[in-house]
């Protein structure tokens, strides 16, 4: 099972000791994830380009960059952007299934 440091807004999140918090299992690739969507620019992509094919070429980049994860079955992440949101749906080898939500206006 992974384990990893919680991160918030990039900061690390700590306890009333003073210590690092850890999470793990999904939350753990969820992260991982997250870190990986925000490092290829693409939330600044879609706030960039109101196109929509080219849009939709930024979701096919997301689904290829989650679906190269080594913990993500291959085919299962899908896109969608509703209400100025965009939802990323995908399942993880161990069966879990992963949601990760953005709020475009915070971009």
């Amino acid at each position: 099972m992974n384990t990893d440091l919680v991160l918030v807004d990039g900061d690390l999140l700590i306890d009333g000791n003073g210590d690092p918090i850890f999470f793990n299992g999904k939350q753990v690739i969820e992260q991982s994830l997250r870190n990986r969507i925000f490092e290829h620019n693409f939330m600044v992509d879609m706030i960039g380009d109101r196109s929509p094919t080219n849009r939709q070429a930024v979701y096919q980049a997301i689904k290829r960059e989650v679906e190269t994860d080594e913990r993500i079955v291959p085919g299962t992440c899908t896109v969608a952007e509703e209400n100025n949101s965009l939802s990323i749906y995908t399942k993880s080898v161990d069966g879990d299934e992963l949601n990760l939500f953005y709020n475009l206006d915070d971009f």
